[in-house]
């Protein structure tokens, strides 16, 4: 499998995946959109992380991503359930933003 380069990235337009040399792969999909996914095994589990859009995520910022998530994973650390933790607020959070989106329609202040 080839290294893939900033140019053939910017010209790839048929549907497939694309790999740049390890677990890091360029997904084209039938539209024309472009994403990066990295493929990784967390306890014995096969993953794909997505790392972003192209050309919002260049192929350099994609690799160093990568990269970083390679290392997360040789310290023991699980990327994937980092990023989903971060994602997820806390009860509080959740309880004051339902209700500032509920509010509007309540009847009265009371409810």
């Amino acid at each position: 499998m080839a290294n893939l380069t900033a140019s053939k990235v910017k010209d790839l337009s048929t549907p497939g995946r694309y790999g740049d040399g390890g677990t890091l792969f360029l997904v084209v999909a039938p539209g024309g959109s472009k994403n990066w996914v990295q493929r990784i095994a967390i306890d014995g589990r096969r993953r794909d992380i997505g790392l972003g859009g192209y050309p919002t995520v260049g192929l350099t910022e994609a690799r160093r991503k990568a990269l970083a998530n390679r290392a997360a994973i040789a310290s023991g650390r699980d990327p994937l359930a980092a990023k989903r933790r971060a994602s997820v607020p806390d009860f509080e959070t959740a309880a004051r933003r339902t209700c500032a989106a509920l509010s509007p329609t309540w009847r009265t202040a009371k409810t």
